[in-house]
């Protein structure tokens, strides 16, 4: 994974990590959906689900042939994607990109 910098165009994408800097607590970005509205005028804002664990966790992403113990698990919460990214230019969150391989071969 890899911080996200300044100067670069800020997206979101599924397991992208957050930190939120006053807490400390850590969130996985699980999944994009767009909010349903009443209105047929209006159009629903873009969201996302976030699995969200304690700061005292110590690795975040468990090797399951070793015995971790399980994380301290927060729980799942919504948030509007504008939200999010207003909270990462801001500075209170912290936004870290999965760095996907694109040399791995498919079986």
């Amino acid at each position: 994974m890899r911080v996200c910098r300044e100067n670069e165009p800020l997206s979101l994408g599924i397991g992208d990590l957050l930190i939120d800097k006053l807490t400390g607590n850590r969130g996985l970005l699980q999944r994009r959906y767009e909010t349903t509205t009443t209105s047929k005028y209006n159009r629903g804002v873009w969201a996302w689900e976030i699995h969200w664990f304690y700061k005292g966790m110590s690795n975040m992403i468990l090797n399951v042939h070793t015995a971790s113990p399980k994380p301290q698990v927060i729980g799942f919460r919504h948030y509007a994607e504008s939200e999010l990214i207003n909270s990462i230019i801001a500075g209170d969150m912290v936004l870290y990109k999965v760095k996907y391989n694109v040399h791995v071969q498919k079986g």
